[in-house]
């Protein structure tokens, strides 16, 4: 079969080139030849130049999903994180409350729990973005709100019955505000944003 492919294109090939001058441009096999050459030369330099803008291409839409797949990942553990830190802040909060309402508590046993109450607000203050919504400096806002009532109950001469009712409506509040805001984060994971 070769054989026979080679006889007839060098058979092509002399009438081509042997053929006498005026009929050398009317002929439709040096036609042939010359498309036929330029397909060998032009098709794969077209088909590199699409393969460079594919490969060009999936590298971008790589690069896109890495980096989602990472901001994702980094939302996820933040959510966690200030999940962890404002029910920490709420229950020391709560169980503070509790206790003072007992009225057989001494500040300087409730120390530690105050520590404690202060360093998880500090936490949420450094995980929130203040300029982020309004919502962050509100959730800010009223746990510094608890804070302070917490401070207050701590006096000798505090209305605790009053400040607890303050502390529950702003303990209401921090509740309602942490889950706009983590469920809006929640939404922006899912979305890959």
């Amino acid at each position: 079969m070769q054989d026979t492919l080679r006889v007839l294109y060098s058979d092509s090939l002399r009438v081509l080139l042997f053929k006498p001058a005026e009929q050398w441009w009317q002929s439709t096999e040096w036609l042939a030849l010359v498309i036929a050459l330029l397909a060998v030369i032009i098709g794969p330099w077209i088909s590199s130049r699409i393969a460079k803008r594919q490969i060009a291409t999936q590298l971008l839409i790589a690069q896109d999903e890495i980096k989602a797949a990472v901001l994702s990942g980094n939302r996820k553990e933040w959510i966690d994180k200030v999940q962890k830190e404002l029910s920490q802040f709420q229950s020391k909060s709560l169980g503070l409350c509790a206790w003072f309402a007992t009225k057989s508590f001494r500040p300087i046993d409730a120390r530690k729990d105050i520590e404690e109450l202060h360093l998880s607000l500090f936490m949420v203050a450094l995980l929130l973005n203040p300029e982020e919504k309004n919502d962050h400096r509100e959730l800010l806002a009223s746990m510094q709100d608890v804070q302070t009532v917490v401070l207050q109950i701590t006096r000798e001469s505090a209305d605790i019955d009053a400040l607890g009712k303050v502390m529950k409506e702003k303990l209401t509040k921090i509740t309602l505000l942490s889950r706009k805001i983590l469920s809006y984060e929640w939404e922006r994971v899912k979305t890959l944003k």
